[in-house]
């Protein structure tokens, strides 16, 4: 439910209603919980764009930069980013949280149950993260940006 709420803050803070050709990036390795979110949020399955990952299994910034700027010249919406932190091999966030401002994308960070506050994490838009009893949180930067009917819970 974290993960699902994250995408609809994103859907609503950066999409009209008609939200349809929007497009959300992630990897190859990203959460399955992730991709099932997208889809019960009402995106059809070519809203998901899976970015290559650099040789360290990271997503490529310079890929994801590429993939933004040819969904867009294809009439698609670009309106979030995914990356993954809490593993060895977590994404660079400083850089895609560039990539993320200079291309207006909603930055979300999945961050699984992370002892330690990744790099560039202040830079989400919105974190999710597992608790050790196995709930999930969402956290937003703006409050606002969660629809009316997640915030009241």
């Amino acid at each position: 439910m974290a993960t699902l709420s994250a995408v609809v803050a994103a859907r609503t803070a950066m999409l009209p209603p008609d939200f349809l050709t929007g497009t959300i990036y992630v990897t190859g390795r990203t959460r399955r919980s992730v991709v099932d979110a997208v889809r019960i949020a009402g995106f059809p399955p070519a809203a998901i764009r899976v970015v290559p990952m650099d040789a360290h299994r990271r997503m490529d910034p310079d890929a994801l930069r590429g993939a933004v700027v040819a969904d867009r010249s294809w009439g698609q919406r670009p309106f979030c980013v995914v990356a993954t932190a809490g593993t060895a091999d977590a994404d660079p966030i400083p850089d895609l949280a560039d990539v993320a401002a200079e291309q207006r994308l909603w930055l979300h960070v999945d961050a699984y149950d992370s002892r330690e506050r990744p790099p560039g994490i202040e830079r989400a838009d919105s974190v999710t993260a597992d608790t050790p009893s196995g709930a999930g949180v969402l956290m937003v930067r703006e409050g606002t940006a969660l629809p009316d009917f997640i915030a009241r819970g």
